[in-house]
């Protein structure tokens, strides 16, 4: 739950300084974006799985539910939904959840008490 008021403040940030995204969508963007760390910080807590499926599935769920929950957005207001964007999204999840495995068993090798 402490995602959603960094992410709100980083999206404020970028609405003053950068007039990107509006302050209209202020509240829909915290949502979908936070929604991905929620998700993320529910895959870690899964027990009894290897930390490599674990680290993946963080990365993963951090941009596959934003881009499904901005998908049914888009679904819902403009008639297009998961199949514009799924061929953008999902080789992105995949490498960022790849790229979460690395930086997890980084700092599992350097410094392991960052790592619960």
């Amino acid at each position: 739950f402490r995602a959603f008021p960094i992410i709100f403040v980083d999206l404020l940030f970028q609405v003053l300084i950068f007039h990107h995204g509006g302050f209209l969508s202020l509240g829909v963007n915290t949502l979908t974006m936070g929604s991905g760390a929620m998700a993320g910080w529910l895959a870690w807590k899964i027990p009894g799985l290897n930390p490599k499926v674990k680290s993946f599935a963080c990365g993963f769920a951090g941009i596959f539910v934003p881009a499904f929950l901005l998908a049914a957005i888009m679904a819902f207001k403009y008639g297009k939904g998961m199949a514009t964007l799924a061929p953008i999204y999902l080789p992105t999840a995949v490498v960022e959840g790849l790229l979460t495995v690395f930086i997890y068993y980084y700092f599992h090798k350097v410094k392991p008490e960052l790592i619960k």
